[in-house]
């Protein structure tokens, strides 16, 4: 999809930060928002969807660790805590930045949220696509 946005072959894409911004600086496409509830850190000059007139449009990438739920609460917070402790280093945390997202490391409470979160949007924008 991005090659074909940056070839003109489509007009517009929902793509990651972290994909597009690569491409925008080289001046082969144009970001027109971010999805993110407020500015990337990445890119601060470009609006987000809600500034841009969509204030429902609130759709946060992450990125999560799962495990089969059998597993025993102490390898759950075990794989919780190595989260953790991989978004306190900085040089982990800087990158995760670089690319456009913010180094957050929750607990198993925080992604399922966020899970039901986006389910719920992705559901809503499906009720508008109707049958293929």
């Amino acid at each position: 999809m991005l090659n074909d946005l940056a070839a003109n072959r489509i007009q517009i894409a929902a793509l990651p930060l972290a994909t597009a911004l690569p491409q925008a600086r080289a001046g082969r496409i144009r970001l027109l928002a971010v999805t993110n509830a407020v500015r990337s850190p990445a890119a601060p000059e470009v609006p987000t969807a809600t500034e841009q007139g969509f204030p429902d449009y609130v759709f946060e990438g992450f990125v999560g660790v799962f495990a089969d739920a059998r597993q025993p609460a102490a390898v759950r917070a075990a794989l919780v805590e190595a989260a953790r402790a991989a978004v306190a280093e900085e040089a982990f945390a800087g990158r995760v930045r670089t690319a456009g997202q913010t180094p957050f490391a929750g607990g198993e409470a925080d992604l399922a949220a966020r899970v039901a979160a986006q389910r719920t949007l992705v559901e809503a924008g499906l009720r508008h696509v109707g049958p293929a």
